[in-house]
């Protein structure tokens, strides 16, 4: 049985096929070359084009949330000023 290795680990990777089958870069046709480097492209776009869509998403919430508790205390405050009265 094989050590599987995380792909960071990796020395060589290798495309996996849809059969499941493992093929090395320099085993691939010049034509599965180009359609499996067509997909890593894809593949990485749309992982960096909702990367970036979540992290803006995250930060707009940490800023609302930064105000929200702004809000909260600038209305302790007042109370307490009122309370006092």
């Amino acid at each position: 049985m094989t050590d599987i290795l995380p792909v960071n680990e990796q020395k060589k990777l290798k495309w996996k096929l849809k059969d499941g089958t493992l093929k090395d870069f320099n085993e691939l046709t010049n034509e599965e070359l180009k359609l499996f480097r067509n997909i890593a492209k894809t593949k990485v776009d749309v992982y960096y084009r909702n990367y970036e869509f979540f992290s803006e998403m995250l930060n707009q919430l940490d800023d609302e949330v930064v105000d929200r508790l702004a809000l909260a205390e600038e209305a302790v405050k007042q109370l307490q000023v009122l309370n006092a009265e």
